[in-house]
C-alpha cells in the first residue's frame, strides 16, 4: 500500500508570513532563531530547523474539514519562504523524531493512536491503512503532541 507525506498547503505559509498572524484564528505569529537543543522541523517543506536559521511559531488547526474537530496548537514554518514537501514515502528528514501516528476513523470523532519505530516509520503507517474505518492519519510530535504533517493513501 502506497501512501503520501503532506505539508501544511503553501497558501497558509504565505499568509502566515504575509500577515504575521497564524491562517485561520489570527493569532499573532511568533519569529525566533533555532537553538541547538531544537529539533523541530518545518511544517511546509518537512526539513528539520537548524541552529541559527529562523523559523516563525504559529497556531494551526490540521482538521479544516471537520468543524466538530478544533484542535488548534503550535507549530513551525521557515521564516523565509521554502518550498513544500512533495516526494515519494516517508520524509527522510522526520526520521528519528518522537512520533505517533493518529489515525482518524471515517465517520465519527475518534482516532487510533499508534506508536512506530521512528527510524522506520513505514510498517506502522501501512499497518493503521490497513484498517478501513480510518480516512487519513496525522503525524504527531509525541514528546509535545503537536501536529507534524498529514498522511493519506495515495
Amino acid at each position: 500500500m502506497s501512501f503520501r507525506v503532506l505539508p501544511i498547503p503553501t497558501v497558509l505559509t504565505q499568509q502566515a508570513r504575509h500577515t504575521g498572524r497564524a491562517p485561520g484564528n489570527g493569532h499573532p505569529v511568533q519569529a525566533s532563531v533555532a537553538s541547538a537543543s531544537g529539533y523541530g522541523p518545518c511544517r511546509h517543506c518537512l526539513r528539520r530547523t537548524r541552529e541559527g536559521e529562523r523559523h516563525l511559531l504559529l497556531t494551526f488547526n490540521p482538521y479544516p474539514e471537520a468543524e466538530e474537530i478544533s484542535v488548534v496548537g503550535p507549530i513551525f514554518i521557515h521564516e523565509e519562504a521554502c518550498e513544500a514537501y512533495v516526494g515519494e514515502g516517508f520524509p527522510e528528514e522526520l526520521r528519528g523524531l518522537p512520533m505517533v501516528l493518529q489515525g482518524h476513523l471515517r465517520e465519527g470523532a475518534g482516532s487510533v493512536n499508534r506508536q512506530v519505530d521512528v527510524q522506520h516509520p513505514e510498517a506502522g503507517i501501512v499497518s493503521l491503512f490497513e484498517d478501513p474505518r480510518i480516512a487519513f492519519s496525522t503525524i504527531r510530535n509525541m514528546e509535545a503532541g503537536c501536529f507534524i504533517a498529514r498522511i493519506e493513501r495515495a
